[in-house]
C-alpha cells in the first residue's frame, strides 16, 4: 500500500479489508498514511462502548465499560436501520473503543430479522454512515465475483505475454468481457451479507 499511497489517496479516503487484516499494526499503517479502514471483525470482539457516567470513585474511573459487541447492542442505545437489499434485518450502529485496535471506531452489528445471525463491521471513520460502511464492504464482493468470472470465462489467467503494455490489455479485455454480458444481461452483481 506504501508504494501506492498518492494513487489511493486521489482514488479514495476509504481502504476496504477482510477480517484478517482488523490488527492494530495494519490498520495504524493505513491511518498513518491518511486512509480509513473498513472492515469485519469476529463475533466474539470485544468493545468498550463509550458513556458519560459519573466516575463511581473505585480504583478504574468508569469513563469506558466493558463489553462484547451483541450484548452491549440489547442494552445500549444504538442508531437502529432497517435494510432491505436481498438481505432483510437492521444495523446496529454506534462509536464504540476497540480494544485490539486501541481506537474509536464505528460498530456496526448487521442483524437478522430473527435475530439469529448477526455480523460486525467497523470503520476507523467514525463519521461515517452505517449503511455507507455496509455499501463500502459490499464492494468488495462484487470486485472479487468480476475477478472470479473473468478467470474461469474470460481467460484472465491464461495470456502467454510478458510485456506490461500487453498484459494490461489483455487483462482490460477480460475484466469488461464480464461486465459487459453482465449488464447485457442486467444482471449487475449483488453484494450479499
Amino acid at each position: 500500500l506504501r508504494s501506492r499511497k498518492e494513487i489511493l489517496q486521489r482514488l479514495t479516503s476509504h481502504v476496504v479489508v477482510n477480517a484478517y487484516f482488523s490488527k492494530s499494526s495494519f490498520v495504524a499503517g493505513v491511518l498513518d498514511m491518511g486512509l480509513y479502514v473498513i472492515s469485519r471483525f469476529r463475533d466474539d470482539a470485544y468493545f468498550r462502548y463509550l458513556t458519560k457516567d459519573k466516575p463511581t470513585g473505585g480504583k478504574m474511573p468508569q469513563t469506558v465499560r466493558w463489553e462484547n459487541g451483541h450484548e452491549a447492542s440489547r442494552r445500549k442505545p444504538f442508531w437502529n436501520y432497517s435494510i432491505k437489499n436481498g438481505q432483510e434485518g437492521r444495523i446496529l450502529s454506534t462509536i464504540v473503543h476497540s480494544r485490539s485496535l486501541k481506537r474509536n471506531i464505528r460498530l456496526c452489528i448487521w442483524e437478522s430479522e430473527d435475530e439469529k445471525v448477526r455480523k460486525q463491521y467497523v470503520s476507523t471513520d467514525t463519521q461515517i454512515q452505517a449503511i455507507d460502511v455496509m455499501d463500502y464492504y459490499g464492494t468488495r464482493f462484487q470486485v472479487g465475483c468480476c475477478f472470479r468470472d473473468s478467470k474461469q470465462f474470460t481467460g484472465l489467467t491464461d495470456c502467454q505475454r510478458r510485456e506490461l503494455d500487453k498484459l494490461n490489455f489483455h487483462f482490460n479485455v477480460a475484466l469488461n468481457a464480464v461486465n459487459l454480458e453482465l449488464r447485457k444481461r442486467g444482471q449487475p452483481y449483488q453484494w450479499h451479507l
